[in-house]
Formats: C-alpha cells, structure tokens, sequence
C-alpha cells in the first residue's frame, strides 16, 4: 500500500463501516437509479453466477435502518455530544468524502440520496464529483474516503473474488482491505476441482466480506 493514506481512520473499524452499509438504502437506489431494472446488492458475486452467488438470509441482511446505523456508531464510539446533527469521537466530528464520477450521471444522483441518509445517521459527508481518471488517481495514491464505481464478474467468480484478495493491493484492489482468510480461500477455490466444495469456499468468501464491509454493493 502507499506509506501515506487520508482516508478516514475511522473507516479501518468494520463496526464504522457496517454502520455506514445499515444508512443506506440500497432497495431505494434499485427502484430510483435503475427503475427498478435491477435487485438490491447484498454480496460481490451477483445473483445472476446462481451456482456460487451467496444468499444472505433475511435475519443477517444489512438492511436500511438509521437507528441501527447510529447504535453501531455508538458501539464505536462515535456520538453526537454536542447535539449539532453530527456524531463525534474525542473532540472530532466524524466527517467524511465521497467522490463520484462526473462523467457517470447515476452515481452523481446516488450521492445525493446517501447524503441525505448519512445526515440522518448522523454522519458529516462533502460529495465531490471528479472524473474518471482523477478518481483513478486518488485511489492508487490512497487519498480517499469512499468513492462510487462498479464492477462486473465473468461467469466464472475469481476475478470478481481476486479484487479483494490481499496480493491485489496496487494492483486491482480498490479498497486496501486485506483479510488473510479471505485470501487463503481465494487460493483454494482456485484449486478445488469439486464443484460443490468450490462453490461453499466462495460462499464463505463473500460471507467474510459481506460482514466486513470493504464494498457497500448497491444493486
């Protein structure tokens, strides 16, 4: 990773970052974004890869629930102690930046609704829309909080699977999150020849990372 980062250190708390997945409504961004041609995110692998695409029972969905949002902040420490709409931590507000993409219309739009929702949850946010290649930049230089983009899988899962494996760090990680199960699994899946066994090792993958938060996934 790069010596230096500004993002957040408040985002390195998985507790922070699923707060943040509990304050936005990804139900609301599939109906108003995409006319609800889509299904709500829940983990990296889509719905669409059936054979390894891992369903999240209702009680262990991260819904939308502002309240649920602020109480996981609380569990962190992060308050609104002097009533100004903002939790703080220390004497610090929690103020963060997302960069959306000047040249992709729906994720300037998202930005407003999650503005929105983060105020409620009590989280400070300035949303900046910058280009693609200025985006680029700021992600291999490490000077970001969270930013809008996309991805899209092969049929085959690895690739989708590898972006977030702790050896893509500079290459095609986009979060710098690293989590050594994670990527000791990668590993296997890439050499189990039996299809069900493979497919219960990318299950546990997206499990990990869906309750570790490194991505938000909308839809």
């Amino acid at each position: 990773a790069p010596e230096t980062s500004t993002g957040h250190p408040a985002l390195l708390d998985p507790t922070v970052r699923e707060a943040i997945n509990w304050s936005i409504d990804e139900e609301e961004l599939t109906e108003k974004i995409l006319q609800g041609e889509g299904i709500a995110g829940s983990t990296i692998v889509p719905p669409a890869l059936s054979s390894y695409h891992l369903e999240i029972p209702e009680s262990e969905r991260q819904g939308f629930d502002t309240e649920r949002s602020r109480e996981l902040l609380a569990e962190s420490g992060w308050e609104d102690t002097n009533d100004n709409g903002t939790v703080d931590k220390d004497g610090e507000e929690l103020e963060l930046r997302l960069f959306v993409r000047s040249e992709d219309k729906d994720s300037v739009t998202a930005g407003q609704f999650i503005e929105d929702w983060f105020r409620e949850a009590g989280i400070g946010l300035e949303t900046k829309a910058i280009s693609d290649t200025a985006l680029t930049d700021a992600i291999y230089a490490a000077d970001y909080d969270m930013f809008i983009w996309g991805w899209s899988s092969d049929p085959d899962p690895d690739f989708i699977l590898s972006v977030l494996s702790c050896d893509q760090i500079m290459g095609w990680s986009d979060t710098f999150w690293c989590n050594d199960d994670y990527t000791r699994m990668y590993q296997e899946q890439k050499e189990q020849l039996d299809l069900d066994e493979r497919a219960a090792t990318i299950k546990e993958m997206q499990r990990i990372a869906y309750e570790e938060n490194p991505y938000v996934v909308f839809y």
